[in-house]
């Protein structure tokens, strides 16, 4: 079994308010979270306290498994706390518990991302958390600029 904690700074150009509501729109999260080609699908994100986002996981066109998240606190436009769990093959293989703290910074806003992972089978690792939360921002900030545009 592995655990381990990712956190990631990341610097935008605009008051919390926008961060925390295209961080929270769903059309927006399903396209910076799960865009096509990357082998998942969102399946529902509500991000109201006690609300749940499903990502379906796919390998070669095979439901393979699924990310099960809890909104357990929706906090605009300063945090939002998710508890999730990775099912594969029936069971749950991995648990994550995610922080997104929001706060203003200079002209623009400070967002602070922290995961606790706990996986069986030491997947995934803290390496591909990083990637993944690397990548999302990445997707996250273009969007961003191209609504500003």
């Amino acid at each position: 079994m592995g655990h381990f904690t990712v956190h990631l700074t990341r610097d935008f150009l605009a008051p919390p308010e926008t961060i925390f509501a295209g961080w929270t729109n769903p059309d927006w999260h399903a396209r910076f979270e799960t865009p096509e080609g990357s082998g998942m699908r969102h399946e529902g994100y509500d991000t109201r306290a006690g609300g749940t986002e499903i990502v379906a996981i796919e390998h070669e066109g095979t439901r393979i498994g699924e990310m099960i998240d809890e909104i357990r606190v929706c906090d605009p436009p300063h945090r939002l706390l998710v508890q999730g769990r990775g099912v594969f093959g029936g069971a749950c293989r991995m648990t994550m518990q995610t922080l997104v703290e929001f706060e203003p910074h200079g002209d623009g806003t400070r967002m602070h991302c922290t995961s606790q992972i706990a996986a069986l089978d030491d997947q995934p690792t803290e390496a591909q958390v990083t990637e993944g939360w690397t990548t999302m921002l990445d997707r996250f900030e273009t969007l961003l600029n191209e609504d500003a545009t």
